[in-house]
């Protein structure tokens, strides 16, 4: 792994905490379809530190979550996230306490996905916003107005992928960016946060070489190797910086970033490690989380 840049940004050490006090996580995801990836990204909220996670899964898959990870507290909401007991998906999520809000792993997509991302993304929670539910939000901008979706007092970070990435862009060149320059794609992104006025917004551009975009600022983190080129590693990913960001409580949007870089690196050293323990071939999107809190323990190390 190339040297690490932003570990100072790393929640610190601290003997005098409980389990609330060290960071607070709501993660909303999964469906019958891909119950895994809201399991990957809650389990890596907690391996990055933080110390109360709620899951708030659909009523299919609840009892597999909760069966495999006994940890992590699970809160039913509809599997179709429309009607429960009398109650819509959103009045089943408490949001009172919460220092961040992860949505999207595993979710898929639809009408009623879209309209809990609108409650979310009206709530003050510093929110996380992954797969599906990162083209909602491009559809948002179509009923509300870009401005009205991303002008925000507290931070709304996007965790694309290049195939996510253009969808959010809204962009219908032929262009392949997986192969597009670095610089180009901040470019673009840097030119719709700017039309939108999304000051506190943060957008992690995942590719081999992940950015850390904001309307002012791009951050390069170290990368990682070939053994994150698995499924689920993303939601790993995601639930790392909800993790993190629950902790740190960025108060602008340059912290947000820096927070955002140190948990890729996190991340990437993640990888090396389950790549070392399981070869880089064999080692699963879990391996690499349950390797993450051996990764920032380790990035403390190399800290001044």
């Amino acid at each position: 792994m190339e040297l690490a840049r932003y570990s100072n940004f790393l929640p610190q050490n601290n003997p005098h905490v409980h389990k609330y006090s060290r960071g607070r996580v709501a993660v909303i995801g999964g469906s019958g379809k891909y119950p895994g990836a809201v399991m990957l990204a809650s389990k890596a909220v907690a391996r990055a530190g933080a110390g109360y996670v709620t899951a708030f899964v659909p009523i299919c898959i609840r009892t597999i979550f909760q069966s495999s990870l006994p940890e992590i507290v699970s809160v039913p909401i509809p599997n179709n996230t429309e009607s429960f007991i009398g109650k819509n998906a959103f009045e089943c999520i408490s949001l009172e306490k919460q220092h961040c809000v992860l949505y999207g792993p595993g979710v898929g997509s639809g009408k009623t996905q879209t309209k809990l991302l609108k409650k979310l993304v009206n709530a003050d929670t510093p929110l996380v916003v992954d797969a599906d539910m990162i083209e909602a939000l491009a559809s948002l901008e179509d009923i509300n107005g870009a401005k009205s979706v991303y002008g925000r007092t507290t931070p709304l970070i996007i965790t694309p992928h290049h195939g996510e990435l253009k969808k959010w862009l809204r962009d219908n060149r032929e262009d392949d960016y997986n192969k597009l320059d670095p610089s180009l794609i901040a470019f673009r992104v840097q030119g719709k946060l700017k039309a939108a006025e999304a000051n506190n917004v943060v957008v992690v551009a995942k590719g081999e070489k992940t950015q850390i975009i904001t309307s002012t600022s791009v951050l390069n983190p170290a990368g990682g190797t070939d053994t994150l080129a698995t499924a689920g590693t993303g939601d790993v990913l995601a639930g790392t910086i909800a993790g993190l960001i629950a902790q740190s409580r960025p108060t602008s949007v340059s912290e947000t970033a820096n927070v955002c870089a140190a948990a890729v690196e996190a991340h990437a050293l993640a990888g090396e490690i389950a790549g070392n323990k399981f070869g880089r071939r064999g080692a699963m999107a879990n391996n690499v989380c349950d390797c993450i809190g051996l990764a920032i323990d380790q990035l403390h190390g190399k800290e001044e």
